[in-house]
């Protein structure tokens, strides 16, 4: 046996050193000595028989019976303990001159540490882990180490464990008998301390001291654990360093399954942290699939654009070529995303709660559900939905309560904010009213609409806001802004306050803005179109002023010349009355002005301007949108749904289909409170169409360009003859400036501030 610790302390006479060690059968040479303690001394040897180096433990010359009884004693208690990781007795007997002696194998390799990074730390603990299972099969026959500590276990090159220095150890009937050991600080249990009998849980808490020095580099009491350190690693050291002996791991076995089942974890974690990073790379090919698609399809659109549709096949090869790559490209990033969501879902099972797996599941799902809520497919948002909760972790907490939260500041500050939910689907009205708060404050609110009323200094402001699931956003649709009340309304018009906005990117419209974030100013926006009884005042008043040319030019009709189809009659003096039409259909006097071209619409924005010394005009398409989907991209001015008796629609109607007062059909009203966007009659708007809407500033903020008097220019809203896909707020329709429609009229709108 190599030297204990109690052999290497040197007594204060040491008995001399014996002769150089010799048996009765000459199997053993020796070769040198290796040390000495108290009651032996360690040779190298050579065994001749079987032709390998051992080491010979030989009993000091002189020894007492007890003495020498002890030694025996001992050389048969290890003797016992079959384990790879205590070196094996080979022999035991008795030398030429006496002295008892036994060999064994000879221990190699360096005290238990810590190695670099986290490979080190794992290789530390099977190393522990390996010590732990030879103490727990010293416990199961009855053994007790009683002097575990780092330098007791030796790791070689290899990995292979060796626990070392048996010289304390004792049967279990003698450790509770007989008085603890001095050991070494730092390693020695409670109990030992008190002087109490040492059991199987003093090597256990000894091996939990060994755990602390690799978690942190010190025994307990000279340092604290870290707390990077593992968590499941620093609960297992806990639970063997716990004062009450009966309170920890019973046996060494104990400890070393506890270690194995975190290293067992922590392999698992390996392979999945391998599998989320193919799966990163994964989810990269399929982008760069996404990428060549639209390079393809727009080097389509680029190769068909001026193509017409009787155009022989050999004019549209290249088109088609650009289209099936594109197609092509498709397939293969739907393909890739399914391969990555199958290496996520594979890390999950090695490591249920593998971070870069889960984050990755949640940001698919989030982008996911965003897509399916987009397009109203609020099955496929159910299961995304469910997917989250999975995948979302703590920091997705509020977004799994169905929760968001609302910052609410007003400028002039202290104003009293009250908000009521906007519910239902088909029509989202306001609820009640809730109590006043007054900001700045943050609300946990569940996500949804709601109508908030601002009790401004010139009376109530109204405003429907957003609560995002999982976000935040403030009264003005942004993040962390004050609402700047603007001036109050006057009768007619309904006042829209500064803000942000989601607009366009509604998939089942006919035509649509790609969807984008716009910063609108305030602005006031008439809250019916313009009737026959307010265009004819104005062209009365035309009229009066001797311009009767110019009224006969802007009246309504359905011809090029003026007065060929006019709507209007007029009476001797040129004044304009209502009578019935060609059909014998008597046009009503709140029925929405139709049949006049942009101009004429400008025009009248620019008498209305004169006359009421407000700066009126027509509205720009992404005001128009605004005041119709509120903040919440609804699809409809009153809500989710589209049913015939909400709006004035080609269904509508149980007979032929006609147009309607402004007062009829009073749910199509939208969030601010605007009548008949969604049906009825369009509005004609400032802008001619662009790809991407009209202009915006760096920051986002609309532009207001009036499009030219000839060419195209939009026109938004639905109509009295309008289908499904024409009623919905996000479509744009682009009509001739100078066309007349029986389906386009004109609403007021005027910047503030």
């Amino acid at each position: 046996m190599l030297p204990t610790a109690t052999d290497l302390r040197a007594p204060a006479a040491a008995p001399p050193p014996g002769p150089p060690p010799e048996d009765a059968a000459g199997r053993y040479a020796p070769l040198q000595r290796i040390g000495a303690g108290g009651s032996a001394e360690v040779w190298a040897v050579h065994d001749r028989w079987l032709d390998r180096e051992v080491v010979l433990k030989a009993a000091h010359l002189g020894l007492s019976p007890a003495a020498r009884a002890a030694f025996l004693a001992e050389a048969r208690r290890t003797a016992r303990l079959q384990h790879p990781t205590i070196l094996a007795v080979y022999d035991a007997g008795q030398l030429i001159d006496g002295r008892p002696y036994l060999t064994m194998g000879r221990a190699v390799g360096r005290p238990l540490g810590r190695g670099p990074g986290v490979g080190g730390l794992r290789r530390a603990i099977e190393a522990l882990r390996q010590a732990a299972a030879a103490v727990g099969a010293a416990h199961a026959v009855g053994v007790i180490h009683r002097d575990l500590k780092p330098e007791n276990i030796l790791v070689g090159d290899q990995g292979e464990v060796q626990l070392i220095d048996w010289g304390l150890a004792l049967d279990r009937a003698e450790a509770l008998a007989g008085p603890p050991p001095a050991g070494t600080p730092g390693f020695c249990p409670p109990e030992q301390a008190a002087g109490a009998p040492l059991g199987p849980t003093a090597d256990v808490w000894a091996l939990g001291a060994c755990l602390h020095v690799l978690l942190c580099g010190a025994p307990p009491g000279a340092a604290v654990l870290d707390p990077s350190a593992p968590p499941a690693l620093a609960a297992v050291c806990a639970w063997a360093l716990r004062a009450e002996p009966t309170e920890r791991p019973a046996e060494g076995g104990a400890f070393a399954a506890a270690l194995a089942s975190w290293l067992d974890a922590d392999a698992g974690r390996d392979r999945a942290l391998a599998l989320a990073a193919r799966a990163e790379a994964v989810e990269a090919s399929a982008e760069a699939a996404r990428s060549r698609a639209s390079a393809a399809e727009a080097a389509a659109s680029a190769a068909l654009a001026g193509v017409p549709a009787w155009a022989d096949a050999g004019q549209k090869t290249a088109g088609w070529a650009a289209l099936d790559e594109a197609a092509a490209a498709q397939i293969e990033a739907a393909a890739r995303d399914a391969e990555a969501e199958g290496l996520l879902l594979a890390a999950l099972t090695e490591d249920p709660g593998c971070p870069p797996a889960t984050r990755a599941l949640a940001r698919r799902a989030a982008v996911g559900w965003e897509a399916a809520v987009a397009r109203r497919d609020y099955s496929a948002a159910a299961r995304f939905e469910d997917q989250l909760r999975r995948f979302g972790g703590p920091e997705r907490a509020l977004w799994s309560a169905g929760e968001g939260l609302l910052h609410v500041e007003t400028a002039p500050p202290g104003l009293p904010v009250r908000l009521a939910p906007l519910g239902g689907v088909r029509l989202r009205a306001p609820g009640a009213l809730g109590p006043p708060t007054w900001g700045p404050a943050v609300l946990r609110l569940p996500t949804g609409g709601y109508l908030a009323v601002v009790e401004g200094p010139a009376g109530p402001v109204e405003l429907p806001v957003q609560v995002i699931r999982g976000g935040e956003t403030d009264l003005c649709g942004g993040s962390g802004g004050a609402l700047r009340l603007p001036p109050a309304a006057a009768p007619g018009e309904r006042v829209l306050a500064a803000g942000w906005s989601w607009l366009g990117g509604d998939p089942l419209a006919a035509a649509s803005l790609p969807r984008g974030r716009w910063w609108v100013p305030a602005f006031a926006l008439c809250t019916h179109p313009v009737t026959n009884a307010e265009y004819i005042d104005y062209l009365n008043v035309l009229v009066s002023r001797g311009a009767r040319a110019e009224a006969e030019a802007r009246a309504p009709r359905s011809g090029g010349r003026p007065g060929e189809g006019a709507v209007y009659a007029q009476d001797a003096d040129g004044r304009f009355f209502l009578a019935p039409d060609a059909q014998g259909d008597l046009w009503a006097p709140d029925w929405p002005v139709v049949l006049i071209d942009a101009q004429d619409a400008a025009a009248y924005a620019a008498w209305r301007a004169d006359r009421d010394a407000l700066p009126w005009r027509l509205p720009s398409e992404v005001e128009w949108e605004r005041a119709a989907r509120g903040v919440d991209e609804r699809p409809f001015p009153w809500g989710e749904a589209l049913d015939p008796s909400l709006c004035c629609m080609r269904e509508s109607h149980p007979g032929r289909p006609l147009l309607a007062s402004i007062h009829d059909f009073p749910l199509d009203r939208s969030p601010w409170g605007v009548a008949g966007l969604g049906g009825n009659v369009r509005d004609w708007c400032l802008e001619a169409p662009e790809p991407e809407g009209p202009p915006r500033d760096p920051d986002g903020q609309l532009l207001l360009r009036p499009g030219p008097p000839r060419g195209p220019r939009v026109a938004r809203g639905g109509s009295w003859i309008s289908n499904a896909q024409h009623v919905r707020s996000a479509h744009r329709h682009q009509l001739d400036a100078e066309g007349r429609k029986e389906t386009t009229g004109l609403r007021l709108a005027r910047s503030l501030g």
